[in-house]
């Protein structure tokens, strides 16, 4: 968070990273802000995670009494490959498609080209944003100094030696230090007050950013946070809170059981809230299991009304499941790198299942040893390190601050978990030109006479690699045997006239006897190759 004085009025910036991973956050940061500063490449125009926000806007705008300003800042002008008039056309066409109608073409939204190298444009942008600010500033401002606090909270962390810091934007009211604070269904009293620069203050105002000290439990981003004036009050709301939450779940539990669909769930709902944070590990590994359709109900129980750990779940045994602990700084980074972790299994090709068993703000404890220890699972760490009392010994331990390293160090890890595959390399093949009975016998064991077409064929080794050579006969295109009860074909004896060799070169002829195997026909194809084993790459 940063905040910029202008006289006496201050704006705050909210950067949300750009990874696919954290849209949790941008979606958060859509609710704590008044103007969007919407940054388009000029060399890119829309994309996706473009679109994304565009929808986020679009449902934030939905709500009359909470209309989001928005100005379009067009980057990377300086390039010598961007024509700005051309970009600025095709962006302005691209936005109108996915419903933000900027100024060039009849809407309201101003678009402004811009460049972070020279600066070109970046006046005008800051100029934008002081008059758009400074006409909500004056239409939302109140003289009402004992009107309650009202903030959003965009990212908590547990802080060895303070406990529960919470990163909040004040949306209206104020903030004192000593006050009374509400968020969800706890309450506490703010003990210290500090500003982004870490300086202790005593009140805080509309837009500016905070950190709170004071609060029991972590609360999650993108939740509201009150602040008044006594006990009294706070107590009196969060008895109204406990009162809801009571009357939905029990007005949910008669929707399931009196109806085959659940009421739909809203935002700052409370079984929205339990069913998907509280139990969003859960949940993300039902969907897992619903891609590869093995979700097993019984039908002799009343299944649909209970939790997702009651639900019957039946692993396929060719489902590889991977226990995981996840452990960072903040919830809201929390989020991300289990949904990106997550993301790995369901952009993968391959069938397994990531199951996050614990997730948690704060460095990695003793706790969280023995639990992986236990359940074999590695544990991912971000911008978190270890306690220094929490012997790691066999455990395996990834660690970073950067999301695009973990996610590969991840991918790593999860192809440890998956069967390594078997590379085959063909090293010669042949085509039968004639088959004959040894010791002239129609029931004795057959050679083929074979003619070499490609590579070498070898007796028992490959000689550029060392390795065992197995065999297979193909017929019209389709293998007819390679393996005999789960024993790949070996060579028996290769013969160049009646001499015994161990390889056979491309344009010879060989006589070829294969263990185990005589349905050999003239016009047959065999295939010399080596195997071995391949790493997993995901």
């Amino acid at each position: 968070m940063e905040e910029e004085e202008e006289e006496r009025l201050s704006a705050t910036f909210l950067d949300t990273p750009g990874h696919a991973a954290f849209s949790r956050m941008r979606h958060c940061g859509i609710h704590a802000t008044d103007v969007l500063v919407l940054v388009i490449a000029a060399d890119d125009g829309v994309k996706e995670q473009t679109c994304e926000i565009i929808n986020l806007i679009s449902n934030n705008n939905n709500n009359p009494n909470k209309l989001l300003k928005v100005i379009v800042a067009m980057t990377k002008i300086d390039k010598s490959s961007v024509d700005v008039q051309k970009s600025l056309e095709k962006i302005e066409n691209e936005l109108f498609m996915n419903g933000i109608q900027t100024k060039g073409v009849g809407g309201d939204i101003p678009i402004v080209p811009v460049s972070g190298i020279t600066s070109q444009g970046l006046d005008v942008l800051m100029e934008q944003i002081s008059s758009t600010s400074r006409d909500l500033y004056y239409n939302s401002s109140t003289d009402d100094e004992e009107e309650e606090g009202v903030g959003i909270v965009l990212d908590a962390r547990m802080e060895k030696g303070v406990g529960v810091v919470a990163e909040c934007v004040v949306r209206s009211g104020q903030f004192v230090k000593g006050g009374y604070v509400v968020v969800e269904r706890q309450n506490g009293r703010i003990r210290l007050l500090k500003n982004v620069r870490n300086i202790s203050v005593d009140v805080a105002n509309p837009s500016d950013p905070i950190r709170l000290i004071g609060l029991d439990k972590l609360p999650k981003a993108g939740e509201s946070i009150l602040c008044v004036r006594s006990e009294d009050r706070a107590q009196e709301i969060l008895t109204k809170r406990e009162f809801i939450y009571q009357s939905t779940i029990e007005d949910n539990k008669h929707d399931i059981e009196g109806s085959t669909s659940k009421r739909p769930l809203r935002v700052n709902d409370p079984i929205a809230d339990l069913q998907i944070t509280n139990n969003k590990s859960d949940i993300h590994r039902t969907k897992a299991l619903k891609r590869f359709g093995l979700i097993v109900d019984n039908e002799n129980t009343e299944s649909k009304s209970k939790d997702v750990n009651e639900t019957s779940l039946g692993v396929a045994d060719d489902i590889i499941r991977i226990p995981i602990i996840i452990k960072s700084d903040a919830h809201g980074t929390l989020h991300a790198i289990e949904s990106a972790l997550l993301g790995i299994a369901s952009q993968s090709k391959h069938s397994m299942l990531i199951d996050p068993i614990r997730c948690g703000v704060g460095p990695i404890n003793s706790s969280d040893i023995v639990l992986a220890l236990e359940s074999d699972a590695p544990i991912f760490a971000f911008n978190v390190s270890k306690d220094k009392s929490a012997a790691s010994e066999g455990v395996v331990i990834k660690k970073g601050n950067i999301i695009y390293n973990l996610i590969d160090e991840a991918k790593e890890v999860f192809a440890s978990f998956l069967p390594s595959t078997v590379i085959e390399d063909v090293v010669g093949t042949a085509s039968v030109q004639a088959v004959y009975n040894l010791n002239n016998s129609k029931n004795g064991k057959k050679i083929a006479g074979c003619r070499i077409t490609d590579g070498i064929l070898f007796l028992d080794k490959c000689s550029n690699s060392g390795l065992k050579v197995f065999y297979r006969v193909l017929r019209g295109g389709q293998v007819v045997s390679s393996v005999t009860s789960k024993k790949a074909l070996r060579a028996e004896s290769l013969k160049k006239f009646k001499e015994d060799v161990t390889q056979i070169r491309r344009g010879e002829e060989c006589g070829l006897g294969l263990d185990s195997f005589d349905d050999i026909r003239e016009g047959d194809v065999i295939e010399c190759f080596t195997t071995k084993e391949g790493k997993v790459f995901l």
